[in-house]
């Protein structure tokens, strides 16, 4: 279905909708497929065809057979197994219809092209990619801590995520944040351990010069902004009726949430059962007047249960409630 295409609903009953993929084959573009071994079995199977002697491929719905336009080429990237999320070994007879190309992650100085271009000349680039750089040598190359969640990734976008905080102003004061505020969100937040965090403190001194302070938050609320620390918020409406509270542990937590609302990022919660995580998005929804909809995940949730789908209607139901309706009036 995603791959070459499927029957979706028209007018008048059905018609065949060729995927993005089919559509590229039959005109000749460049095609990435992106994170390759995350693809399912049928995934692989399908693209055998395109990528062996015959050079086609086979609809059975439509009965017809394309054949590659001559200017098609396909390129395929993944990322190592060890990273997990599902990734597996891909079958040795596909892979050999490739040539492999290893490329080694990017180094320090590539990463100062990139920011230099991206956000200008900025004094904290320099520190920034340094402790990244050191932050991934000491997790991820000595093991000297960080074991535990590990493995991680000390990149691009940890650089330009610091890059963007940095450089955004704050609306409580005449200028961007104090860095120490997203080293903390970004870097110190993410390990698990006390130790581990004390290893982060004693990296940033050693690049930065400096401590990096230990604070906790304020909680600010007015009639139109919530303020937790240097994060701000606009509130909708009047917070609705709750029983929870800001507890004074949480606020740190919840300043990066808010910061992350802030450069509308994506954030997990990560901590045992019992820590708080479902309350305080709960409490921050609600202290922003913003409607808070929750899904509970398990292995049997599936697309259509979060997206929708199409299912069967009785028009005749339908009628005859319409009838009654009429019918009261």
């Amino acid at each position: 279905m995603d791959l070459f295409g499927t029957d979706l609903p028209v007018d008048d009953g059905f018609a065949w909708c060729d995927a993005p993929f089919l559509q590229a084959l039959k005109r000749g573009d460049w095609v990435l497929l992106d994170e390759i071994n995350l693809a399912s079995q049928s995934v692989l199977e399908g693209l055998n065809s395109c990528l062996d002697h015959r050079g086609t491929v086979y609809i059975s719905e439509l009965d017809r057979e394309f054949v590659l336009s001559p200017g098609f080429r396909l390129f395929a990237a993944q990322n190592p197994l060890g990273q997990g999320g599902g990734r597996k070994g891909l079958p040795r007879s596909f892979v050999n219809r490739f040539t492999q190309v290893f490329m080694d992650e990017l180094h320090r100085d590539d990463l100062h092209i990139i920011c230099n271009g991206v956000y200008g000349a900025h004094e904290s680039i320099a520190h920034v990619l340094e402790f990244n750089w050191r932050m991934h040598q000491a997790t991820m190359e000595r093991r000297e801590f960080g074991s535990s969640g590990a493995p991680w990734e000390f990149n691009l976008r940890d650089v330009s995520r610091f890059m963007e905080l940095a450089l955004s102003p704050s609306m409580l004061e005449n200028g961007p944040k104090p860095v120490d505020a997203f080293v903390a969100m970004l870097y110190e937040q993410r390990m698990r351990t006390r130790s581990d965090r004390h290893h982060v403190r004693a990296l940033f001194r050693s690049v930065f010069g400096r401590d990096l302070p230990s604070r906790t938050p304020t909680l600010h609320i007015t009639e139109d902004t919530v303020q937790v620390g240097h994060s701000v918020l606009q509130r909708r409406c009047t917070a609705t009726s709750t029983r929870l509270r800001a507890l004074g542990g949480q606020l740190t937590y919840a300043e990066s949430l808010m910061t992350c609302i802030e450069k509308r990022w994506m954030a997990i919660l990560v901590g045992g059962a019992g820590a708080g995580k479902t309350a305080l998005v709960r409490w921050l929804a609600s202290v922003t007047g913003n409607r808070l909809v929750e899904f509970a995940m398990n292995a049997g949730v599936d697309t259509s249960e979060l997206l929708g789908g199409f299912e069967q209607v009785d028009v005749q139901r339908h009628r005859s409630r319409l009838v009654e309706q009429v019918s009261e009036l």
